[in-house]
C-alpha cells in the first residue's frame, strides 16, 4: 500500500491527514466509463479577458466540513457542528475577484461539462482518495451562468483539466484562507474519518 501524502496536501488542502490510496481496476462491466465533453483544446469560452461588472460565482467546498463562498450574496459560510453552520458577509478586493476571474479565463471554465469527471479508461488502475471532496461552482459572467460540480476522487492518473480545476480552487482557497473575517471565524468541529 502506497501512500500519495504529497499529491493529496496538494489536492486536498482541507483534508485532516493523509488516507491510504486504494488501487481499484474497472470492471469489464463498464460501471467507471470515460468521461465525455471535456474542454477542448479549442476552447470556445465566453469569458472576457476583464470580469464584467455583474461577474458573481458560488463556491462550495464539501469534503467533512461544509464552506461556502457566495459572492452573489457577498457572504460566506463555514458549517461548525454538524446542522450549525456560521454566515458572515464578505467582500474580496477588485485584485481578488479579478485573479479569480483571471485562472477561469486561463482553464476554459466555461467549456467544462456540467458533472466533471477524470477520465478512466476500462481496465486502468487509478487511485482514490477517501472521503474525496465535492466542489461546486456557479459562475455568472454577463448574461452566461455556469454550474459545474466535481467530485475529486481520482487522484492517479490526472488529467491537465483535472489540474487546471484543481489550481482554481486553490486560488480560492487561498483567498478564503487569508481573508481576515474568515480567519475570526471559529474552525469547524467536524472530523473526517
Amino acid at each position: 500500500m502506497r501512500y500519495y501524502c504529497p499529491l493529496i496536501i496538494l489536492v486536498v488542502l482541507l483534508l485532516a491527514a493523509c488516507n491510504p490510496l486504494v488501487p481499484v481496476t474497472t470492471d469489464t462491466s463498464g460501471t467507471r466509463s470515460p468521461v465525455q465533453g471535456l474542454p477542448s483544446p479549442l476552447a470556445t469560452s465566453p469569458l472576457p479577458a476583464q470580469p464584467e461588472a455583474n461577474f458573481a460565482f458560488l463556491f462550495v467546498s464539501d469534503t467533512c466540513s461544509t464552506d461556502v463562498l457566495d459572492m452573489f450574496e457577498q457572504t460566506y459560510t463555514r458549517e461548525i457542528n454538524p446542522g450549525d453552520s456560521v454566515t458572515i458577509p464578505i467582500a474580496l478586493t477588485d485584485a481578488q475577484m479579478a485573479s479569480i476571474h483571471q485562472k477561469m479565463v486561463e482553464i476554459n471554465f466555461f467549456d467544462y461539462p456540467e458533472v466533471f469527471e477524470i477520465p478512466v479508461k476500462e481496465g486502468e488502475t487509478y487511485g482514490m482518495v477517501t472521503p474525496a471532496p465535492s466542489y461546486r461552482f456557479t459562475v455568472r459572467i454577463g448574461e452566461v451562468t455556469k454550474t459545474v460540480t466535481w467530485t475529486d476522487e481520482i487522484v492517479e492518473p490526472t488529467s491537465p483539466e483535472a489540474e487546471s480545476l484543481r489550481g482554481l480552487i486553490q486560488l480560492i482557497l487561498q483567498v478564503m484562507e487569508s481573508h481576515p473575517d474568515i480567519q475570526r471565524l471559529p474552525p469547524s468541529n467536524i472530523l473526517c474519518l
